[in-house]
Order: C-alpha cells, then structure tokens, then sequence
C-alpha cells in the first residue's frame, strides 16, 4: 500500500489507513503482514505501523531469480471482489471469474470500441474503481496505457489536456465533472492542444447532460471524435454503451438497469 497520496497538490500521509486495515485483517489467518510502497524518493517511516515492512526490505528477502510456476484454473475460479459505489446502501462486494472477466475485458476492447496495439488508452480513474481494471485490461490488446495521478486541474484546467495531445491518446475515460469545469471554464480542448489521434470519448460516473453533449463538439472536441456516455461497470464488469446523436438513444451491451431505462 502506498504510504502517502498526492490531491489537489495536497500530500495526504496514509499510515493511519495503514494501521486500520492491518488491525482489520488480524483475524485472517492468511494474513502474513503489509508491504509500505514508498509514494515518494526515501521511503516514509512506518515504525509504527504493525506487520508492516518497506518495500526495500521485501525485495531483499528474495532467494534469488526463481522460474514462476504457473498452475491452471478454472474459467469459473475467483479473480477479484469489487465493491459497489453505495450510492444505493452500503457497498456490496461483487465476486468476478477469471473467465468472465477475461472474456469480458477481450470484448470490449476488441470488438466494442476496436483497441488495437496502435491504440493509446487513458482512462482517468483512482486504483479503487472498476474503471482501473478496465484501463489496465486494454493491455490485454496490446494498447499502450496511460496512468494519470492526481487531479485533472493542478496546476492548472490545461495540463491534463496536453496531455492527450503529447502522448497522442486514442481513447480518453473521463467525467461529466471535467469536461462541466472546462466548459465552465472557457477551455475548449481542441484548440489546447493536437487532438488528430484522439477517437474515442467515454463519459461514466453520472449521466452526461445535453448541453455538454452539444459543448463536447460544437466547442470542445474534434467532429471526428466519438463520444460515448457508458454506465455498467462494477456490476457487469463490463459496460453500456450510451450514444446520443440528433435525439437517437441507441444502446450496446447485453443488460440495462432501471436507472438507465428511466433516462428514455
């Protein structure tokens, strides 16, 4: 676990989660102890944090280069837990196959939004959401991703849409949140920076309003850009392709939720 997090320019120090979450798992008895990730260039003191050890210290104890064993599973074997938002109640653990999630991952990559080894995906996301195993799956198409840490607007509205630009993204996941604060703002994207490589918009996290759907390619985007507004996610792993174009809904995946059927 990280040892410190940086947002909003802000350091936050995180070894009192540390602790908490060591204390939690004190009755697993698989449970062997914490890895402490330093955030930044010497490693913070994390004396105080039980079962816990530097990263440095871990890497140490290896017996040398060893061939990793590789055993088979089933398609239906457990992958990861994911926790529901709670926007409904208290979250919910979701438990994902290593089949399922595979499968799922190739399909939409491939075959829904056609990520290919050219492709250079950047999905804006902390490690905790579904939208980070999505991001980190479109290497399953040997896309080449971009990670991004911290927020969108340090040091200012303009850098992370530069960005696009100087890493020539294909596809961009973002949030009503920030193309709302660039609207808001004045700043249209495709006059910041070269966006010729970038093809593909998704917006998740809430419903894309009309009037950014209108500002996203009469002001801010290229015409040539395709933007989507998914939802789905944690659930499905996997997602719903909402496409609004001259008042027309139409929808791609194999599920709707009633929250998505009552924006009709």
């Amino acid at each position: 676990m990280d040892d410190f997090a940086i947002y909003n320019g802000k350091r936050v120090d995180l070894r009192q989660k540390m602790t908490e979450i060591v204390e939690g798992m004190k009755d697993v008895k698989e449970f062997q102890g914490m890895v402490s990730m330093p955030r930044f260039k010497s490693p913070a003191d994390i004396a105080s944090v039980p079962r816990t050890e530097t990263l440095s210290s871990y890497i140490q104890k290896a017996s040398g280069a060893q061939t990793p064993e590789f055993e088979q599973i089933a398609f239906h074997d457990p992958f990861f837990i994911a926790y529901s938002s709670g926007t409904t109640g208290t979250p919910k653990c979701i438990v994902h196959s290593v089949g399922g999630a595979l499968l799922s991952s190739a399909k939409e990559g491939k075959l829904h939004r056609g990520i290919t080894p050219d492709s250079v995906c950047l999905q804006y996301t902390t490690t905790g959401w579904i939208m980070y195993f999505a991001s980190v799956m479109n290497l399953l198409a040997g896309a080449r991703v971009v990670l991004y840490d911290g927020s969108p607007f340090i040091p200012d509205l303009t850098t992370f849409v530069k960005l696009l630009g100087d890493q020539k993204v294909t596809m961009l996941g973002t949030s009503p949140r920030w193309m709302h604060e660039l609207a808001t703002n004045g700043v249209k994207p495709r006059e910041v920076t070269d966006l010729s490589s970038l093809r593909i918009v998704t917006s998740t996290g809430m419903v894309l309003s009309e009037q950014l759907f209108e500002w996203f390619y009469d002001v801010g985007f290229p015409k040539h850009v395709h933007l989507g507004n998914i939802s789905g996610g944690t659930d499905l792993v996997s997602r719903i392709l909402q496409v609004k174009v001259n008042e027309i809904l139409t929808y791609t995946g194999w599920m709707l939720w009633t929250s998505i059927t009552d924006t009709f």
